[in-house]
């Protein structure tokens, strides 16, 4: 099985009570980096523990350095992405891979 593990593009809007909601810019997410730290399967490292680190550059949209993490249990990507297509913007993410019942997972995927 080989998953293609590059890039989601998010697009982000404003929410408007009374008008349409405007289009804020667009982001992309490199999720190759936290699909590997999920396929190691480190079930006894400390909480807080830095997993990987992903240095902000030209290719990715990270405003900044941003880590993979183990916490509570989980590994979990925070980063802050700076948005394109527009003057100015930042979007605050977290991600975190949810296992299905019945579904494979990551584990045996080639990334």
């Amino acid at each position: 099985m080989t998953l293609h593990f590059c890039f989601t593009s998010q697009t982000v809007f404003d929410k408007d009570t009374f008008s349409v909601d405007d289009k804020m810019g667009d982001a992309e997410i490199d999720l190759k980096p936290y699909a590997q730290c999920v396929q190691m399967k480190l079930d006894t490292l400390p909480n807080g523990c830095a997993i990987k680190r992903v240095q902000a550059n030209r290719t990715n949209c990270l405003a900044e350095e941003s880590s993979c993490i183990w916490k509570n249990g989980k590994v979990i990507q925070e980063m802050i992405l700076r948005l394109r297509n527009v003057e100015s913007g930042e979007l605050v993410v977290e991600i975190e891979w949810v296992d299905v019942p019945g579904c494979k997972g990551l584990l045996g995927a080639q990334i």
